[in-house]
């Protein structure tokens, strides 16, 4: 055999175990997802179907907070999740875990059925409140008190989208479980 036909069947050969070994990562991972769903059911009495929601909910939540999945259960609240310990991204965050459930799930979620349902409380506000606050606070710790003090906010909260004369808002989870996120999305799909 000549060079190229040598290069050419090493280039084959090399291609089907290239193919065998994603063929059998496609395998592994399908197998996983089973087992998860499987130690799900039993939190459930042996509904499959709620199993399969908590497995891909714990998931996205695990993912977008930087969680280990084992850590995430259905009484996780969601703002004790995490590695950081302020509550400064616990609202963006939880804004996209919603976005990203919606989309997951192919589900819409008001803002209304956020609060009802999940326990996520977004608050409208304006910079002048946030910047007064600010001004009369003595350290971080204090300006976050003051602030939840003038929401009416005792629970976490996190404030983002503050641009001057601008509104922003500010976002508090209220015993915003794991659980409350699979009822709510379980019962959106399957009544």
């Amino acid at each position: 055999p000549t060079g190229d036909q040598v290069v050419s069947e090493v280039d084959k050969g090399a291609e089907q175990k290239k193919q065998q070994v994603a063929e059998d990562a496609r395998r592994v991972a399908i197998e996983e997802a089973r087992l998860r769903v499987e130690i799900a059911r039993a939190k459930f009495g042996g509904d499959e179907t709620k199993a399969q929601v908590f497995v891909r909910v714990r998931k996205i939540i695990s993912d977008k907070l930087g969680e280990n999945e084992n850590k995430v259960n259905l009484n996780s609240n969601l703002s004790e999740l995490g590695p950081d310990d302020s509550n400064e991204s616990l609202g963006l965050n939880l804004w996209e875990i919603v976005i990203l459930i919606e989309e997951e799930f192919d589900v819409s979620i008001s803002d209304r059925e956020a609060k009802d349902e999940l326990g996520i409380h977004y608050i409208e506000i304006y910079y002048s409140s946030i910047d007064s606050c600010y001004r009369r606070s003595s350290s971080r710790g204090s300006f976050w008190s003051m602030l939840g003090s003038i929401l009416g906010i005792s629970d976490s909260f996190s404030i983002f989208e503050l641009n001057s004369g601008r509104p922003g808002y500010a976002v508090r989870a209220q015993n915003c479980t794991v659980r409350r996120f699979v009822n709510f999305i379980h019962k959106k799909l399957y009544g």
